[in-house]
């Protein structure tokens, strides 16, 4: 399944390495691995439900700070 998954962006466009212009930039793979350690904390956490989940009011109110 993870290689059909992966299959699927065979074809995009290389921004990893700047062969493309968007707002998607890459910084390299030390801060990827980061962001996927980050991201995978609370990946499975029910976004509809805060209650339950308190984190996503912290994660909310913080995103809301930096508009």
């Amino acid at each position: 399944m993870l290689a059909r998954l992966k299959a699927f962006g065979s074809g995009d466009a290389d921004y990893r390495n700047g062969k493309i212009w968007s707002l998607v930039y890459s910084l390299g793979e030390e801060h990827t691995a980061f962001l996927k350690e980050a991201y995978g904390l609370d990946f499975s956490e029910n976004a509809l439900n805060p209650m339950a989940f308190k984190i996503l009011n912290r994660w909310g109110a913080r995103a809301e700070r930096t508009q």
